[in-house]
């Protein structure tokens, strides 16, 4: 009994592993200067699919000149789409002990579904403890990679901000329009410090302007 509780402790502490670095990895894609602000946004989603889905649209956009980092991302998605399932079960089972004649005391895991509703039939699941620290390991495997996924992803995204920067310096991102217009460049002596231009313009051109330096 107490080693299935344990293992079952286990497991469902390592999923928090995975929602954290998912949580993060979110906050990465979006680009944010807040991390522990992103970190609330994302927990305020309750749905688990719409956080992988929000996941998933800002990765592929932030992340869309990196093949390799969109391709790993797609393998962890079905993978975290797998084993959501399975924690489900965990986080609404019960612990129960068997006993049938003189045979010894077994000890199992039974998902509350599947004791309502398949009791005595065929389909009624039951989870050995080997079973229960499969998934640990499975939960805690996950985790770690997506740990490191997001960290090289961050070195991607630096190195995208720095092309990004580099590439404003030789093409002009103002153009003429209605009312005012905003826009930021790179310093010409610090390519990390931004200039906001604003420029008020008509068809016939540029009536007035004004520079800040972030």
């Amino acid at each position: 009994m107490i080693e299935m509780q344990q293992a079952l402790g286990l497991a469902m502490s390592r999923w928090g592993i995975i929602e954290g670095a998912l949580s993060l990895i979110f906050g990465q894609s979006i680009k944010a200067r807040d991390g522990a602000a992103a970190s609330a946004a994302f927990a305020a989603i309750h749905s688990y699919e719409v956080q992988i889905d929000v996941t998933q649209a800002a990765l592929l956009m932030t992340y869309r000149d990196h093949p390799d980092v969109k391709e790993k991302w797609t393998k962890f998605r079905k993978r975290l789409r797998n084993l959501r399932p399975k924690r489900n079960k965990l986080a609404h089972g019960q612990i129960i002990q068997e006993s049938v004649g003189s045979n010894p005391t077994t000890t199992r895991f039974i998902p509350f579904y599947h004791f309502h509703h398949h009791h005595g039939t065929d389909a009624f699941e039951k989870w050995e403890l080997a079973d229960i620290q499969k998934l640990a390991n499975d939960f805690r495997e996950l985790g770690k990679e997506m740990q490191t996924y997001r960290n090289q992803s961050d070195c991607r995204a630096s190195e995208a901000t720095k092309t990004s920067l580099a590439r404003s310096r030789t093409r002009s991102s103002c153009g003429p329009g209605a009312n005012w217009l905003e826009c930021s460049v790179p310093s010409d002596s610090n390519p990390l410090s931004i200039r906001t231009i604003r420029a008020r313009s008509t068809i016939s051109g540029v009536i007035s302007t004004s520079l800040s330096l972030a």
